[in-house]
Order: C-alpha cells, then sequence, then structure tokens
C-alpha cells in the first residue's frame, strides 16, 4: 500500500461511517429543533391566551363602570367608547367610532370635544373640571370630567381618554338644597 493511500474497502467503510455519524447527526439536531419549535408554539399559545383573557377583562370593566369612557387617537379620530358614555352621550358606538371627533360630537357635545382636542394638543391631563353637554331634547346635561393622555409603553402619544359622570343629580340637589335654605 502506498503511503497516503487507503484501500478501497476502508475508504467504503469510512466513508459509510461519515454519512451514517452525519445523518444521526442532523437527525439528532432536527429533533432537537423541533422540541425547540414545539415549546416555542406552547408559549406562543399560552401568551396569545393570556392577551386574549386581558382584552376580555379589559372589555368587560370599561362596559361595566358607570362613568362614561371615550378615547381619541392623535387624529382625533374616536377609538373607542364605553355604553355609560353612549348613554351619557346619547350617541351609538357604532355611529362615532372612527368618526373625527368634530362630526362625532356634533353640536351638543362641542365643549367636550373642545376639551379633548386642547388636552390632546397641550399634552396635559384636565382633572375634575365641569363641561356641558346638551341632550336630544336640547337639555342641559352637566358632566364632571378627567382626561389624560394616553401613551403606549414607550411614552409615544396616542391619543386621550376622557372619563366622565352625568352630574344633572348633583345639580338637583344642591338647587333643593339651595330651594330648602331658603
Amino acid at each position: 500500500v502506498r503511503p497516503g493511500l487507503l484501500p478501497a474497502h476502508v475508504s467504503g467503510l469510512i466513508d459509510a461511517y461519515m454519512h451514517v455519524s452525519m445523518f444521526l447527526l442532523v437527525g439528532t439536531v432536527g429533533g432537537y429543533l423541533a422540541d425547540r419549535i414545539k415549546l416555542k408554539g406552547r408559549a406562543l399559545q399560552h401568551a396569545e391566551s393570556a392577551l386574549e383573557q386581558l382584552r376580555i377583562d379589559t372589555n368587560y370593566i370599561l362596559e361595566n363602570m358607570s362613568s362614561g369612557v371615550l378615547v381619541i387617537d392623535t387624529d382625533c379620530r374616536v377609538i373607542t367608547m364605553n355604553a355609560a358614555a353612549e348613554e351619557i352621550l346619547e350617541l351609538r358606538k357604532d355611529d362615532v367610532v372612527t368618526q373625527h371627533l368634530d362630526s362625532a360630537m356634533g353640536r351638543r357635545a362641542s365643549g367636550l370635544a373642545h376639551e379633548l382636542v386642547e388636552s390632546l394638543a397641550l399634552e396635559r391631563p384636565r382633572r375634575r373640571q365641569e363641561i356641558a353637554v346638551h341632550t336630544r331634547a336640547g337639555a342641559f346635561r352637566p358632566l364632571g370630567i378627567s382626561i389624560s393622555p394616553l401613551t403606549d409603553g414607550t411614552q409615544r402619544r396616542r391619543g386621550v381618554i376622557a372619563v366622565f359622570q352625568d352630574l344633572t343629580e348633583v345639580h338637583e340637589m344642591r338647587e333643593r338644597v339651595r330651594k330648602a335654605d331658603r
């Protein structure tokens, strides 16, 4: 045998050994990667499930609040409002979501629209102030309102959120107390 050359049957055995070794290595790595993908898939499903539950819980909270909640984006478009806001403002969510604030609120709630736009422009919260809106019948409806900037996780401005209550009963009670004091 010349130096550096192997007999054909030894060379064939080495080639077979290398092929089998590579086959086993590829199979092992492939199995490992398949397990990792399966684990990541389960983790993703768990995260999606947790996110969906959080969305459901948030919607449940918003819809069961007695205070009205109205959210607008940085383009002054209505993002959402809860059932209490629909009742207080006498507007339907389906009619105003995605609409520009001015067209969504109309003349009856122009004071509310003005406060939201101003808070958005100044990037400042407005706490516990009173504004007036009008009912469909034209009656005066006082609202106690707080407006807060809405930001995302990176503190980027996303819009504003208004939380408000109908103060009609409070005003009526004040008037009855005032009359009783006379």
